[in-house]
């Protein structure tokens, strides 16, 4: 039985039936795990197509989510929610879920070999053995960025859904790693690594972006949620200071650079570094060194100011500190 599912809404309005055929074809289901295909209401075409293409471990959801009273359209986030709790629902065995895309490839073959197994054995759990916070892949294309957390079944107890409903189509990922990182319920799995061919940070989104701001009231929200059900199973308080760098260089000292990187918190804290260059003219050699320290280190993210964005040191700090969600920035 699956222990794990990838929740995978699909739609024909941008694509014919052969195309839905062809997606639906190259699926790659990771061993004890399932993906359930969700399809809008009335979507015709795509249903025709899973019908047609019977398989034990693609699984169709039919007519998933509706738009909200007063919208034409149904909000991305809101069909994931939605076909979230129905695979939930519907698969008593599945201990953990996640979004899911079909621009998402595997790096390897062994990935969907261990997938499951992995993320079984890795996720992060309470003392009772209850599997609470989230996992995240190596996502290649946005190294150091939470795309694609791995949510339990407790997720869903605690929040009741995926996310907070006032999330459209973009915001949710980094938000649910952030509510988790500030218990240290969180994960990387480094060596399980994914490609988002087609969106992420490579390219733009085959649909318009809608952003939220979810570093204030939201985050604290749902931070105060996670603490109510922690104490109420007599956990305790189990919150960790969340710590954020910001060091921008213009030389890129690669060996102070890697030094900061180290630097991982420990029980009590947790780190991450923001590293902006801000030189338009760093040669390529050392900006690829510098981006190496996103794959060497999951808790460093370095961003590479274009010309019309450098500003100098306090300008580049100051610019990053509107990405920072931690308790603390230095």
């Amino acid at each position: 039985m699956p222990v794990l599912a990838l929740c995978l809404p699909i739609t024909s309005r941008d694509a014919t039936k052969d195309m839905v055929r062809q997606r639906v074809d190259s699926l790659v289901v990771p061993k004890d795990a399932v993906i359930v295909v969700g399809t809008d209401e009335g979507d015709y075409v795509c249903d025709e197509v899973l019908d047609e293409r019977v398989r034990e471990d693609v699984v169709p959801e039919k007519g998933v989510g509706r738009p909200r009273s007063g919208e034409e359209k149904l909000r991305l986030l809101d069909l994931y929610c939605d076909l979230m709790a129905k695979t939930l629902k519907r698969f008593a065995d599945v201990q953990y879920v996640v979004m899911w895309g079909d621009d998402v490839a595997f790096c390897d073959e062994d990935t969907p070999k261990k997938l499951a197994e992995e993320i079984s054995d890795q996720f992060p759990k309470l003392p009772d053995g209850t599997p609470f916070g989230c996992v995240v892949l190596n996502d290649v294309s946005s190294p150091g960025f939470p795309t694609y957390p791995v949510v339990s079944r407790t997720h869903f107890k605690v929040f009741k859904r995926f996310c907070p409903e006032v999330f459209n189509n973009q915001d949710a990922d980094p938000f649910i790693y952030e509510v988790y990182r500030r218990f240290a319920f969180v994960k990387w799995l480094d060596n399980l690594k994914i490609d988002n061919t087609i969106g992420g940070a490579r390219g733009k989104a085959r649909y318009e972006e809608h952003h939220v701001e979810w570093k204030h009231q939201l985050l604290d929200d749902a931070t105060e949620k996670v603490e109510t059900f922690l104490k109420g199973r007599g956990e305790g308080n189990r919150r960790v200071v969340t710590i954020d760098t910001v060091t921008p260089t213009f030389r890129g000292n690669l060996e102070l650079l890697e030094k900061i990187a180290m630097l991982r918190g420990d029980k009590d804290r947790m780190m991450l570094h923001h590293v902006i260059v801000d030189n338009p003219g760093m040669d390529n050699k050392t900006i690829g060194a510098l981006r190496a320290l996103e794959w060497r280190y999951p808790n460093v993210r370095v961003r590479v100011l274009p010309e019309r964005l450098v500003r100098g040191t306090a300008g580049s700090t100051n610019l990053q500190l509107t990405t920072s969600y931690s308790l603390m920035t230095t």
